[in-house]
């Protein structure tokens, strides 16, 4: 796996981003504690990293639909990898009023994280 110097250095290229930039400086605040070194998966081919942009587009002007989407699902994705996850909680309730069961369950994010991005 690649340095955190590394990581590091793509995710900062991404600071001037007029959409993910401010995500990015959060990011990069040690203070905030949103900064994780991507997972390994349990398999590690030796290849590459994790797939990140290999150049800064600040607004991807004069591009195709497509290519913008491309170039922000990649990014998106990377930021992603190197992002504490989303936790969330699940609340479960089952009660039994004379004979009758009832059940309601409910989930909420406790920490966006990642997810602010997407």
């Amino acid at each position: 796996m690649k340095s955190n110097r590394f990581m590091g250095g793509i995710v900062q290229e991404q600071l001037g981003h007029p959409i993910w930039g401010s995500y990015v400086q959060r990011l990069l605040d040690p203070g905030a504690g949103l900064w994780r070194n991507p997972g390994d998966g349990g398999h590690d081919d030796k290849a590459h990293p994790p797939i990140h942009p290999t150049k800064f587009s600040a607004g991807e002007s004069g591009w195709s639909q497509d290519h913008q989407r491309l170039y922000e699902l990649v990014v998106r994705h990377f930021l992603a990898c190197v992002s504490q996850p989303a936790v969330g909680a699940e609340t479960i309730v089952e009660i039994d009023i004379a004979g009758e069961s009832f059940s309601s369950s409910g989930r909420v994010i406790i920490a966006v994280s990642s997810l602010s991005h997407f």
